[in-house]
């Protein structure tokens, strides 16, 4: 009966978005931590995989990653300066954190999932989902099974890192000690500049050839107004509510229009690998956390290979340092963007002599 008054691909959309918000408010009430984006993330993967006709509301996403990007990049204040030497251990340790996590991945996804060699490379490597799977298509590698084992590592690795935390620190309470900021608490000023940063910053992220230039661009913008003082507070808390619930919703119906069979094989054999990953982000963790200083729970999500928008928001919830994580994802995201064709190069180059 809808279908003669709406397109197919309308209704999906709509399926998809009233199923991400009604999570994300079931979470809310059920007191789940991170509920805006860990509750959407959760009841559109869960729809998707039984097989609910959803799609993913792409056409939403340049809308919510720069407000998320903006966010984040309010975190960003002048007293961070006084911590520059332990970020320094941290980019230190963001190569060697890459190699070793790319290493027992791709192990895994070659000798125990039985991937080929390609795909298993790209689905180790601890990138942005669009970077690998342009950079795995461009390679001969399987991109769908790429693009499934990315969104599943970011899936496994939000969901365990926040239980996980909400565990041994309350994030609820964290989360209440911060400030509701409405739009009545803003300025005309204000909005103008943070406006301005979600609108402009994926221009300039695109000009400058960023990795997650959606998010990035409006990063950098909004860590530049809020570090020189044109403007000190966050967007609207309902803003980030709602962005977060996009995030969620895109996160689960990337698992939808497969075969449930297809879905949960790769599932699982990201979650084996996903598991690896953790054990070296634990280790990279204590040694950072160790030679620098750094609280071990915020080293943990600096180096945490989901997305930088997820952990910066797990940061935030926390009451962690958002500054430094971001500034981790970033660093490692720019790292593997400018080296992974190079480290496939030389990838193949072994795996020929190898061979001979």
């Amino acid at each position: 009966m809808i279908d003669r008054y709406f397109p197919n691909y309308i209704v999906r959309y709509a399926i998809a978005i009233v199923i991400g918000v009604f999570s994300g408010i079931a979470a809310y009430l059920a007191n789940v931590p991170l509920p805006w984006l860990l509750g959407p993330i959760i009841g559109t993967t869960i729809a998707a995989v039984i097989g609910i006709p959803i799609s993913s509301p792409v056409f939403l996403r340049p809308v919510a990653i720069p407000v998320l990007g903006v966010m984040l990049g309010s975190g960003f204040q002048v007293s961070l300066f006084k911590q520059v030497s332990s970020w320094l251990v941290t980019l230190a340790f963001v190569p060697i954190f890459i190699v070793v996590g790319c290493a027992v991945s791709y192990w895994f996804y070659r000798r125990i999932a039985g991937f080929d060699a390609v795909t298993a490379f790209y689905s180790g490597m601890p990138g942005g989902l669009n970077e690998m799977v342009l950079q795995s298509e461009s390679s001969g590698a399987d991109s769908r099974q790429v693009a499934l084992a990315h969104s599943s590592r970011v899936l496994f690795l939000v969901v365990v890192v926040v239980f996980a935390f909400s565990v041994f620190v309350d994030i609820s309470a964290a989360s209440d000690k911060r400030a509701y900021t409405n739009f009545s608490d803003l300025t005309l000023p204000d909005i103008a500049w943070l406006a301005g940063c979600a609108v402009i910053g994926p221009l300039l992220g695109k000009l400058l050839r960023l990795p997650t230039s959606l998010l990035v661009g409006p990063l950098l913008l909004s860590a530049a107004a809020h570090l020189t003082g044109l403007v000190v507070l966050p967007p609207p808390t309902v803003t980030v509510i709602m962005a977060q619930m996009v995030i969620g919703t895109y996160i689960g119906c990337r698992f939808a229009g497969l075969s449930m069979g297809y879905v949960l094989k790769n599932m699982l054999c990201s979650f084996g690998a996903s598991s690896l990953l953790l054990v070296v982000t634990l280790g990279v963790a204590a040694c950072v956390s160790s030679l620098s200083g750094v609280q071990f729970s915020q080293a943990v999500l600096a180096f945490s290979s989901a997305g930088v928008s997820e952990m910066g928001l797990l940061a935030l919830a926390m009451g962690q340092d958002i500054a430094y994580v971001t500034f981790a994802h970033i660093t490692r995201f720019v790292l593997v963007a400018i080296f992974a064709s190079g480290a496939f190069s030389l990838f193949k180059r072994m795996a020929r002599g190898s061979s001979e």
